[in-house]
C-alpha cells in the first residue's frame, strides 16, 4: 500500500474512534455537542466501521462500498435533519458529517483504483529476475554448443 492508503486509513480509524467518543459521551449523559441521531443506530454503524476498515486495509472493494454505502446513508440522514437549522452548533456538526463522508468516498475511490487489490502471486518487483530462468539455460546450453578452437 501506498502513504496515501495508509493515511486514509488512519484518518478513517481517528473518525470513528471520534465518533465512538461522541456516542460513548452521550450514552453517559456528558453531551459534547456533537449531533447523535440515535445511540443504537450510531453503535451499530461504529461497529460495522471497524470491520470495514479492517477489510480496507486488506484492499477489499465489497467492504469498502459498505462502508461508504453506511457512512452515507447514517450522515446524509443527519445532514437532511438539520438542514434547516443555521446556528453555528448544527453548521459545525453538518461539517463533521461532511468530512465524515468524504473520508469513506476516498477510502472507496482508493480501493478503487488500487492495482494491487486482486492480490495475484505474481510480483512484478521480481519478476525480471525469475522470469528469464528459462531464456538463461536455452543461452547457456547454445553457448556450451559453441565451442570454438583456434
Amino acid at each position: 500500500m501506498e502513504l496515501l492508503s495508509y493515511l486514509l486509513n488512519m484518518l478513517a480509524v481517528l473518525f470513528t474512534l471520534f465518533r465512538g467518543y461522541v456516542s460513548f459521551s452521550q450514552t453517559t449523559g456528558n453531551p459534547t455537542g456533537f449531533w447523535m441521531g440515535d445511540p443504537f443506530a450510531e453503535i451499530v454503524l461504529l461497529f460495522v466501521a471497524m470491520l470495514c476498515i479492517v477489510m480496507i486495509f486488506k484492499r477489499n472493494l465489497l467492504f469498502a462500498s459498505i462502508y461508504l454505502g453506511v457512512n452515507f446513508a447514517y450522515f446524509g440522514y443527519g445532514i437532511s435533519t438539520l438542514m434547516g437549522n443555521s446556528s453555528p452548533t448544527a453548521m459545525f456538526d453538518m461539517l463533521v458529517m461532511f468530512v465524515g463522508i468524504i473520508i469513506a468516498l476516498l477510502n472507496f475511490i482508493d480501493v478503487l483504483f488500487n492495482k494491487n487489490r486482486k492480490g495475484s502471486t505474481k510480483d512484478n518487483k521480481t519478476d525480471w529476475f525469475y522470469g528469464t530462468h528459462n531464456y538463461e539455460r536455452e543461452y547457456d546450453e547454445r553457448a556450451d554448443r559453441n565451442q570454438y578452437k583456434f
